[in-house]
């Protein structure tokens, strides 16, 4: 979401109170991007899982918030700083059963990067 009004954090963690329905997300393509990041990408992506972005990319807009544009990739970072990294031909998959979701914020301590404002299931 990038940069939020604290003042706002409230609203956007009820607006984010979206129906969720559980679902499982298989890793499986691995790539690098730009700047060295090493990722693991899903090759499908499961119906619930476009839903609930849709969801709240929606909730985020009646809030007057932007929305990212580029297309949405969810991923697994494997490693920074990786721009010399060989990617594997085929890993093995990490099949994640996706049982919730959560609103964090970045607290840009190295002891603990994020921090969970609301969990929802």
């Amino acid at each position: 979401m990038g940069e939020v009004d604290p003042n706002q954090v409230q609203d956007v963690a009820t607006s984010a109170k979206v129906p969720f329905q559980p679902f499982e997300l298989v890793l499986d393509q691995p790539a690098l991007w730009h700047h060295g990041l090493a990722v693991l990408c899903a090759s499908a992506m499961p119906m619930p899982l476009l839903g609930l972005h849709a969801q709240l990319g929606q909730a985020l807009q009646h809030l007057g918030l932007p929305v990212e544009t580029r297309p949405y990739r969810p991923h697994l970072t494997l490693a920074l700083r990786a721009d010399a990294a060989i990617v594997p031909t085929a890993p093995a998959p990490v099949v994640w059963p996706v049982k919730g979701f959560a609103l964090v914020v970045s607290t840009g301590c190295k002891d603990q990067r994020y921090r969970v404002i609301h969990a929802y299931a």
